[in-house]
């Protein structure tokens, strides 16, 4: 069974390094991607933004978590189950 996933929401820590790195390879396998841009972080805050920049628009549209799940809820079908997202992430 094949899923057909053509997007992906990637986080994760050391934006200018793993993070750009599977941006990189998922941009390149032609997925659309989304860094959510909440859920990244790195300790170098210099190496961070300059990435971020880097990425926004050119490999992938980076979203809040707020605009994930307003994204998420507007492509669910209509008659699914539509949690209400975790306190303390919006």
């Amino acid at each position: 069974m094949q899923l057909s996933c053509t997007q992906l929401l990637i986080g994760g820590i050391n934006t200018h390094a793993c993070v750009r790195t599977t941006v990189v390879d998922a941009y390149q396998r032609d997925y659309e991607v989304i860094p959510a841009s909440d859920c990244i972080a790195s300790h170098d805050k210099e190496h961070h933004d300059v990435t971020c920049r880097y990425m926004d628009g050119k490999l992938g549209r980076g979203m809040t978590n707020s605009q994930i799940f307003a994204w998420l809820a507007q492509a669910a079908p209509s008659n699914s189950f539509k949690p209400d997202p975790p306190t303390g992430l919006a």
